[in-house]
């Protein structure tokens, strides 16, 4: 054998070896490129399958957690309006009864001021005679405080928002240097 014949049989051999190993490379890095396609593939099944279920909409049981918190906050807020409003409803009736009670003393007061004579023919009228001579009376008719000059019609002192259901007079003659008073006892409840 030639040295050249083997020379050329050896680098024969090295070619084909070189050829097969870069067959072998080609072959695992086309494995390697169709596991890596095949991980993609299954990475964009995945994310589409996620993107269709939370682009499909709530679960029933999400709908039903939702409006039941939904319900609760609102009926909370309906209540406490509710109460605002009837607070803010009972705290005007009162104040009215207030101010109609305290224009009724006022008149009362006014009538007393320059009294000569009181008298008291029932519990629930009394008639002021004034220094001027006119006579005045004040009584309950008919569940309301009305007041009268001599034989006049009565004047209500009150509106048609409240009702007199009680009103007590009460007499006091003058003891020796204390003048004599009249003492009143009013109820008066919204209708």
């Amino acid at each position: 054998m030639n040295p050249k014949s083997q020379n050329s049989g050896f680098t024969q051999s090295l070619d084909r070896a070189h050829e097969r190993s870069i067959a072998s490379l080609e072959n695992i890095t086309y494995q390697l490129t169709v596991i890596s396609l095949m991980r993609q593939s299954i990475n964009i099944k995945r994310s589409e399958k996620r993107s269709a279920r939370f682009s499909a909409g709530f679960t029933l049981i999400e709908v039903l957690i939702y409006t039941s918190l939904f319900m609760l906050l609102m009926s909370g807020a309906i209540f406490t309006g509710y109460r605002l409003i009837d607070s803010a409803d009972t705290l005007t009736r009162s104040a009215n009864l207030q101010s109609e009670l305290n224009f009724i003393l006022e008149k009362i007061n006014w009538a007393l001021e320059d009294a000569s004579d009181i008298a008291v023919p029932t519990q629930e009228s009394a008639r002021i005679t004034r220094a001027d001579g006119s006579e005045w009376v004040i009584e309950l008719s008919d569940e309301q405080v009305v007041l009268k000059r001599g034989g006049g019609p009565p004047l209500p002192l009150q509106s048609e928002r409240s009702r007199a259901t009680v009103m007590i007079f009460t007499l006091h003659p003058a003891q020796g240097s204390i003048p004599a008073s009249l003492e009143t006892s009013l109820t008066l409840e919204s209708q």
